[in-house]
């Protein structure tokens, strides 16, 4: 995982493989949609695409509202890892659980075995751990739950099947509908997720931000779901203080959906505003970082009916106005290149 000199090398994006199976398991919450919708969706998607699916076992298991127990659930993520068979991975939905699995995985046979691992939402820090552990890239991207809700927007399925159908090749993404916060150019090392799950992880040998400087820095996205002013600009503020906004060269802001005004955390009826929104929140951390670094606003890559799949790890250029919008471009690099050095 790492050369003579204590640098990561960079692992190839893995891509989706002709003939092979699409792998479905459950590292967090069971499938609650009447009649497993979820895993129904995710079925009917890749039959449609012409791919085998194999839904393993552990998906229909319960543990109160987790999908098994914690074994139970490595199990099954490392059975599709090991599988010749599975040519990529994909989590039928988050909600909860995915960070009781993180020191159970075998990282080794995750790296020997590169494929596509394809989640959000809560399983951020099951990708963040195996891109930091293992070095293969993973994607921020949709899962059973978006599949299974008629509201999905059609380029949700697009932009998943370019991102890991990419491999090695370069390819450029437009988004013309963006808003641009603070236009520029930047580059680096593509990380980020949902922002409550990131938290998580600091302090963890699993934590995916860096703490210093990279030979080029970051470009991160973050976003959130059914939250409140006050924590996100916690949330910020504990970023800010960790270090982690000093290495940023780009900050993409996903939709933040079901964020709630109030003083507390519970934001119950009646009490006080917060006194600040999002977009004042997100002004506040743009002071930490140079007037240099591009911030984009509102991108989709967050709970919204389009998710735009976001491979982690991957080296990544940002562009953006407010007369061109906002244009990302995957580059792959030698495998001789150092990635994240600060592993």
């Amino acid at each position: 995982m790492n050369d003579e000199n204590g640098n990561f090398i960079y692992k190839a994006r893995p891509s989706l493989q002709a003939g092979t199976k699409i792998g479905i398991v459950s590292p967090g919450s069971w499938d609650d949609s009447p009649n497993y919708g979820f895993l129904d969706a995710l079925r009917a998607f890749w039959e449609k695409k012409g791919f085998d699916v194999c839904i393993h076992p552990q998906n229909y298991y319960k543990d109160g509202v987790l999908a098994g127990s914690d074994a139970a659930r490595a199990k099954a993520f490392m059975d599709m890892v090991k599988n010749p068979e599975i040519g990529a991975i994909m989590f039928a939905r988050g909600c909860t659980g995915s960070i009781h699995i993180l020191d159970m995985l075998d990282y080794d046979a995750i790296k020997a075995n590169p494929k596509p691992i394809i989640g959000s939402s809560d399983t951020t820090t099951l990708l963040h751990a195996i891109t930091k552990k293992s070095g293969v890239v993973t994607f921020y991207g949709p899962m059973g739950c978006h599949f299974a809700d008629p509201a999905n927007d059609q380029r949700t399925c697009d932009d998943l099947i370019t991102a890991i159908n990419a491999g090695n090749e370069e390819y450029e993404m437009t988004y013309p509908e963006v808003s641009c916060l603070r236009e520029g150019k930047a580059e680096g090392w593509l990380v980020g997720g949902h922002m409550n799950r990131m938290q998580l992880l600091m302090g963890t040998p699993y934590d995916c931000l860096p703490q210093r400087s990279l030979v080029d820095g970051v470009v991160l996205f973050i976003e959130t779901v059914d939250t409140t002013r006050l924590e996100i600009d916690n949330i910020l503020s504990q970023f800010r203080l960790a270090g982690k906004l000093q290495t940023v060269r780009g900050l993409i802001v996903g939709e933040m959906l079901g964020v709630q005004d109030g003083e507390t955390s519970l934001a119950r009826k009646g009490e006080r505003t917060y006194g600040r929104d999002v977009q004042g929140i997100i002004a506040k951390a743009m002071k930490e970082i140079s007037p240099r670094v591009p911030v984009v606003w509102n991108f989709p890559c967050g709970h919204g009916s389009y998710l735009s799949t976001m491979p982690i790890g991957s080296h990544v250029s940002l562009a953006t106005s407010k007369q061109d919008g906002t244009r990302l471009s995957f580059r792959p690099v030698p495998k001789s290149a150092p990635i994240m050095c600060y592993l």
